[in-house]
């Protein structure tokens, strides 16, 4: 169930960051390679390597979300969400 989660809360991520215009383009950036790292957990194209990389990438993902609190709440909602699928899977 975590990972149907996460994947519904991707596709809402890229269709919030095609709704707001005022993310700015280097954060816009570093979602965007959030979502492709996170597409990359879903999809994995080989087997993960024995690495922390994947905690790194929840911290990533919660750090995003802290830094659009004020800015964009939805979004950083939306980002959270897909953090707590992230740490469900284990990731």
């Amino acid at each position: 169930m975590p990972q149907e989660e996460l994947k519904k809360n991707l596709a809402s991520l890229h269709e919030e960051l095609a709704r707001s215009p005022s993310v700015d383009p280097e954060l816009r950036v570093l979602l965007a390679r959030l979502a492709e790292d996170i597409d990359d957990v879903l999809h994995p194209a080989a087997p993960p390597p024995e690495t922390t990389e994947n905690d790194s990438l929840v911290d990533r993902v919660k750090h995003a979300a802290e830094h659009f609190e004020e800015s964009h709440p939805q979004l950083a909602a939306l980002i959270g969400r897909m953090a707590e699928s992230l740490s469900q899977l284990g990731i």
